[in-house]
């Protein structure tokens, strides 16, 4: 089985918000993205458990859809499903496809790795957190057709929004936005966020202060490399 390359990403944490190389409390993954296709149907993933107790761990695939709706699904398998991860030890499991899948867009799927609480000590109190992250795994479809688009607006309080459009039929995973227009400071924002195709987004940039009339430059740092565009500011 091939070695899928760890990529960064930001995991998703229903309890907790985990860091960006994917540690989470007391045990972490690797690789934190996943691609599948004809030729790697398969993948496997380490879990690390860096503590001192023994963590159970329930693994789950949902179907991702925009906007962020999951659903259960049977396209990807997981083994095993439930397991124990020794103090200071491992856990090897795969994720595969149940069936030659592949369609015009790319598919998406998180697994999901929820740690299963023990049962409380008698007399004990307080808040018990369980951890939980997803790990997005990909299926990119045979012919691949990249299309993003931007757009720039401001509002009647001069405040400019920016938009960004995935027309394309694979996934961008946003990372950071860099702003400029001649005679005003360079704005930079971390963005960390997946646009699947069909999908966009908005983020409020500025207000009239530090932004003047003209175009907008836009630099944009994705996981497929830097997107450069030139936008016109117009009333929304």
């Amino acid at each position: 089985m091939k070695n899928l390359r760890t990529l960064p990403v930001f995991l998703a944490s229903v309890f907790l918000s985990l860091s960006h190389d994917g540690r989470c409390g007391n045990f972490d993954v690797s690789p934190i993205r996943v691609r599948l296709d004809e030729s790697t149907p398969a993948a496997a993933l380490t879990l690390r458990n860096a503590g001192e107790s023994p963590v159970v761990i329930h693994a789950e695939v949902m179907k991702w859809k925009i906007p962020e709706k999951y659903s259960p699904t049977r396209e990807i398998l997981v083994n095993p499903p439930i397991f124990t991860i020794p103090p200071q030890g491992s856990q090897v499991i795969r994720v595969g496809l149940s069936k030659p899948t592949f369609a015009s867009d790319e598919l998406a799927y998180r697994l999901y790795l929820q740690e299963v609480l023990p049962p409380p000590k008698a007399g004990s109190s307080g808040l018990r957190t369980a951890l939980r992250l997803g790990v997005p795994i990909f299926i990119p479809p045979k012919i691949i057709r990249p299309d993003l688009q931007w757009r720039a607006t401001r509002s009647k309080e001069g405040d400019v929004q920016i938009e960004a459009l995935n027309r394309g039929n694979i996934h961008v995973q946003l990372i950071e936005l860099e702003l400029s227009i001649p005679g005003n400071p360079t704005m930079s924002r971390k963005v960390r966020k997946y646009l699947l195709p069909g999908e966009k987004s908005r983020w409020n940039v500025g207000g009239s202060a530090r932004w003047n009339p003209g175009n907008l430059k836009l630099k944009a740092r994705t996981d497929g490399g830097e997107v450069h565009a030139t936008l016109e500011v117009r009333a929304s």
